[in-house]
């Protein structure tokens, strides 16, 4: 269960209120009252913050304001658990992507994996942002550098989008980007963007370094 402990102050510094949420439950722990039980209680809650003219020692004359919990203490599980799968089957989509396509050459699954309606927005000037630029740019990549790695750094996905950087490590055995082939080991580091329709990849944006000498 994940609690998170906040603590509050007034403008001269003094603490006066401090709870836990429990953002598993939704629930919130008050331990701001002396004496008091101290229980998980849902919804919004009463919280003491003092104004200059209360009595710092004297609950009493402490001004109430209703609290709320944070919004996500509020999202319907079932959306969260749509949501967790769908980001969930984008991020392995992706991992498959990665590596048996741009990694391992395999350019059978470039039409399995991406939309009919697929668009590149970050295309180099004369290639297709289209599926066919798909194909294209892969086979171009390894015709020019052999025994491709590519090691993923992040890959995460909100549901709509999935985000994933990654280095590609190789042996330069053709131009690349007006960079001559130099039969030594390289690497270009990748950021890559993808929104999905229908369970393929539809709309493409990236950011690639400069091919760099190892």
């Amino acid at each position: 269960m994940k609690h998170s402990r906040h603590w509050s102050s007034s403008t001269s510094g003094s603490r006066y209120d401090q709870h836990e949420y429990c953002y598993a439950a939704g629930h919130r722990r008050d331990l701001s009252l002396p004496g008091r039980k101290r229980l998980w209680h849902p919804g919004p809650h009463i919280k003491p913050v003092r104004t200059p003219q209360n009595d710092s020692n004297n609950l009493a004359s402490t001004t109430l304001h209703l609290h709320t919990p944070p919004s996500i203490n509020r999202r319907s599980p079932t959306a969260t658990m749509s949501t967790d799968s769908t980001a969930a089957n984008m991020v392995a989509r992706m991992r498959r992507f990665v590596i048996e396509i741009q990694q391992n050459g395999n350019f059978d699954l470039i039409d399995e994996l991406t939309h009919p309606d697929f668009f590149d927005h970050t295309t180099a000037p004369g290639q297709s942002p289209h599926r066919d630029g798909v194909h294209a740019i892969m086979r171009y990549l390894h015709s020019t550098i052999s025994d491709i790695k590519i090691e993923i750094i992040h890959s995460i996905s909100d549901g709509k989008i999935v985000a994933t950087t990654k280095v590609l490590r190789g042996k330069q055995v053709g131009d690349i980007f007006g960079k001559q082939a130099t039969d030594k080991m390289v690497e270009m580091r990748i950021a890559d963007f993808l929104t999905s329709e229908d369970g393929k990849f539809k709309d493409h944006w990236a950011t690639i370094s400069a091919v760099q000498d190892l």
